[in-house]
């Protein structure tokens, strides 16, 4: 069934190597605990993970001592981007979102220096160059911005653009911290992007330092209608409720094919 073959494709590119990104995170925690003398074996505890690297450097961060371990993390090819994106999320999360995610200060993530606004536009200063980002909610009026966002993006986008088919949906497969990446969808009108889960407006060529430049696919909203209602004539159990999150993995799948 077509819906199984996608799952199973899904957990090949994303669920898999969430594991494979917690397996080189204690590679990182061993190393910078030996480098410290404070060594032992965090391979022994199979909790430890991604997160618990994360956390530990926004500790590292508050005290100004995370230098050693940005060595590290270069070393093993950290990517930054993944970082940055999940700064800004923190710098814009609603409050509604608040209760249901644990947010931290912005430039506690890695590869953030510094963050200044004007008004609703947002200045942040990163390794990897400024990012020019509005918070979308102040600059745009419309009622998405009345409900829960974050980590809801293929729901979120699949409701704008039916609403603003002006806009292209934009199907990408955003790189992880180490290796491998995640599904995710947001939106673009000429040169705008807008990320509706991170409740972020870009409109200048920011959006190359943070999104990969060949995404998965992009599809106005009679594209989206169309090949959606082709996969459910293949398969029955393709349901409405999962739209852009099925066709992520459909296009995904056909370019590897």
């Amino acid at each position: 069934m077509l819906m199984d073959d996608l799952m199973g494709y899904e957990f090949k590119r994303v669920d898999s190597v969430k594991y494979k990104n917690d397996a080189i995170a204690k590679k990182v925690i061993n190393e910078y605990l030996r480098k410290n003398n404070l060594y032992f074996d965090v391979y022994k505890l199979p909790f430890y993970s991604l997160n618990h690297l994360i956390n530990g450097y926004y500790y590292l961060k508050k005290i100004g001592k995370e230098k050693e371990l940005d060595e590290i993390l270069q070393k093993c090819n950290f990517n930054y981007a993944f970082s940055i994106r999940n700064a800004i999320y923190d710098l814009f999360l609603l409050e509604k979102d608040k209760r249901r995610y644990r947010s931290v200060k912005p430039t506690l993530w890695p590869g953030v220096i510094n963050v200044e606004n004007d008004g609703p536009l947002f200045k942040v200063d990163t390794v990897l160059g400024t990012i020019n980002v509005y918070k979308a909610s102040e600059v745009i009026a419309n009622k998405i911005f009345n409900q829960n966002l974050c980590g809801r993006c293929f729901e979120v986008s699949e409701e704008y653009v039916t609403k603003n088919p002006e806009y292209k949906v934009v199907l990408s497969y955003m790189p992880y911290a180490f290796i491998g990446g995640d599904y995710h969808a947001y939106l673009r009108r000429d040169n705008k992007v807008l990320d509706l889960a991170a409740n972020a407006l870009f409109t200048d060529s920011s959006t190359d330092l943070l999104y990969p430049r060949c995404p998965i696919k992009e599809l106005s909203l009679d594209e989206m209608n169309s090949t959606y209602e082709d996969l459910k004539t293949q398969d029955s159990e393709v349901e409405d409720d999962y739209k852009l999150h099925v066709l992520a993995i459909h296009y995904d799948r056909l370019r590897h094919q």
